[in-house]
């Protein structure tokens, strides 16, 4: 993307490690032309958790406690993070209108963990 003048990369001049990209006008009309492409399907999802439990025939199989379990404790902390993302990023209307599109993105995430993460605790109390 560089080198096709879509993003500028410029470093810290106290710290020239520290990479910034930028994106050009250029790169403006091409991120504005591809947003505006319609999405005509939905992505694939490798989901390991409900492969396994697609294949568990038993109710009374002990596996499904230990995969909801490890996967309530993944969910949880990914959950946590993504809180603390949003308070860190968006406490203020200002920040949140900033930058909507990022705001929704990470509300959508903490939506779906969240649901996923009830949807499991009634899987653990049948």
């Amino acid at each position: 993307m560089v080198e096709d003048d879509w993003i500028k990369q410029t470093s810290d001049s106290n710290n020239e490690k520290e990479k910034y990209y930028h994106l050009t006008n250029l790169g403006k009309e091409k991120l504005n032309s591809w947003i505006d492409i319609p999405i005509t399907a939905l992505p694939v999802v490798e989901d390991l958790f409900s492969l396994k439990l697609f294949f568990i025939q038993d109710p009374y199989d002990p596996r499904i406690s230990t995969l909801v379990n490890k996967q309530l404790n993944l969910l949880e902390e990914q959950l946590d993070h993504l809180n603390d993302r949003e308070k860190m990023l968006f406490n203020t209307q200002e920040k949140r209108s900033k930058n909507y599109g990022h705001y929704l993105i990470l509300e959508r995430a903490i939506s779906r963990l969240d649901n996923q993460i009830k949807w499991l605790k009634t899987i653990k109390q049948r």
